[in-house]
């Protein structure tokens, strides 16, 4: 692998990461920037990690000043055999540049395409450099604001090692990747390299002087409102024992993951805000759920990689937590029985802890008493509810083994948060899922799909121009289609009768040969 930006390249992304082949005397060092003329913009040194630091995102301190960012310049990739370096900042458009190395002069220069229009609602991203921008943050930064529709990112498939922030003030996004494990964001943020005290502290905090710092840790952290992410992998990379270490954090209203796959340790995501996720898989070891949001979760995969406990949930007196339906709690192969909770609370400090499963299927390494209680406080508020879960093989789990503070909610009350809209305060988004499975030509294919409350029921599910009704007017059903004759990827969408036909609800059925 060769210098990357290749020498002489002419419509670089602006910010583009710099990669270099490891030679034989290992790391290089100091790199410069410099325009073409010879002017200095950048200075990156191979220092230990988290001495460097770099605004993200537009991230604001509870003073309204940028926050930044500890990161590491240099990153090293022994298996390809390449350093990634990152620069500070965005480089200007339509700029030529040239690298030196360890002080030399190279022949390493390059020029950045034009600037974009002003307003473009979708935006592209591609690692090897063939879309508008090389980094999923610099296709966030370029969102525009004021549009009536959500700006749509594309993120091919690839691998971005980087941090990601979406702060307060940025626009509605959707943010769709081309698949779980072949879109991954990844890095290996964390609460030592970016959770100390200093005087930037959060600016959103929901639980007080417990959030001064550790909003800054997540490898994909949103503060913003009416946020969707689809088709991708999540992963923080810290490894076990390397302290809290969020791949998602979600701290605002009306946020949707569909097709997500989020992986770490402990505190893989936390939600503190309104949040439905469907068709997601979640891996973790400790509290790897977590947050004060009211939280819907619709036919999710909880995969345990260690003993431990998978929901920490934190929400008050009058908020609603996580609420799973037709969920699956799984383990890696390494994970024995009996080793892990459901959920835990610690009445001392959050007595009103809500999880609640509704028709759920858990595998052996559930505890019997499924749920831990800890705390001086009494447990007669703990919300931990659970009703018609199965084993994997379909056998009834015995409830009655459960930690007495459990509840078993009485068909009405699971008949209403079933509903979403009950959990949610009102919102459900449209969603629409066809599995992950290629099926043959003509194939049935059950078709799971989400709309908001009061939708119509001759809303469609479309498959390329075909349609089918839902033919209902609750929040949560499914259809049965019959899968095209012609073999590839075919789009599946949720369109509204008399509404916006960008919902932003789509899926995919791949049709293969016999």
């Amino acid at each position: 692998m060769g210098l990357w930006p290749p020498p002489g390249s002419t419509r670089v992304c602006p910010d583009t990461p710099l990669r270099i082949p490891l030679a034989d005397g290992g790391m290089p060092g100091r790199i410069r920037v410099l325009t073409g003329d010879g002017v200095p913009v950048a200075r990156i040194e191979p220092d230990d990690a988290g001495l460097s630091r770099r605004t993200v995102g537009g991230a604001l301190d509870d003073r309204g000043l940028p926050h930044l960012f500890r990161y590491r310049p240099f990153e090293v990739d022994h298996r390809h055999g390449v350093v990634t370096v990152h620069p500070p900042f965005e480089l200007a458009p339509a700029t030529w540049y040239r690298i030196e190395i360890d002080g030399r002069a190279t022949e390493w220069a390059f020029r950045t395409r034009p600037a974009l229009p002003a307003v473009l609602d979708q935006l592209r991203v591609a690692a090897d450099g063939t879309a508008d921008f090389c980094t999923v943050q610099g296709a966030i930064d370029a969102a525009p604001t004021g549009l009536d529709r959500p700006v749509i990112i594309t993120v091919a498939a690839g691998h971005y090692r980087e941090l990601c922030f979406i702060a307060e003030h940025r626009p509605p996004m959707i943010i769709r990747g081309a698949g779980r494990g072949r879109t991954v964001i990844s890095y290996a943020n964390n609460n030592r390299l970016n959770g100390v005290a200093s005087d930037s502290r959060c600016r959103l905090r929901r639980l007080g002087d417990r959030d001064l710092y550790n909003g800054w840790r997540a490898n994909v952290g949103v503060d913003a409102a009416d946020v969707s992410f689809e088709d991708l992998t999540m992963i923080n990379t810290t490894g076990p024992g390397g302290s809290q270490a969020e791949a998602f954090r979600g701290n605002h209203e009306r946020l949707l993951l569909n097709r997500v796959e989020l992986i770490g340790h402990q505190d893989t995501v936390r939600v503190q805000g309104r949040a439905f996720l469907t068709e997601c898989r979640i891996s973790g070891t400790v509290d790897f759920v977590w947050g004060t949001g009211a939280v819907y979760h619709w036919r999710n995969e909880f995969r345990s990689r260690a003993a431990g406990y998978v929901f920490q949930v934190r929400n008050g007196a009058d908020e609603r937590g996580h609420v799973l339906r037709d969920c699956r709690f799984s383990r890696e192969g390494a994970v024995v029985d009996r080793s892990v909770w459901i959920a835990r609370t610690d009445t001392s400090a959050f007595p009103h802890s809500e999880v609640s499963l509704i028709d759920c299927t858990l595998d052996r390494h559930i505890a019997p008493s499924g749920y831990l209680i800890t705390g001086d406080g009494p447990a007669t508020a703990v919300r931990f509810a659970e009703t018609g879960s199965r084993a994997p093989d379909g056998s009834r789990v015995d409830l009655s083994l459960r930690t007495a503070a459990m509840r078993r909610p009485d068909r009405r009350r699971t008949a209403a948060d079933a509903d979403p809209a009950t959990v949610l305060d009102g919102w459900v988004p449209r969603t629409v899922n066809a599995g992950e499975t290629a099926v043959e030509p003509g194939a049935q294919v059950v078709i799971n799909w989400s709309a908001p409350p009061g939708h119509s029921p001759d809303d469609l599910i479309m498959i390329g121009e075909h349609g089918v009704s839902v033919e209902s007017s609750a929040t949560l059903g499914a259809v049965v289609v019959t899968a095209p004759r012609r073999p590839g990827r075919h789009p599946v969408s949720f369109r509204p009768v008399g509404g916006d036909s960008r919902s932003g609800a789509t899926a995919t059925i791949e049709v293969i040969d016999k």
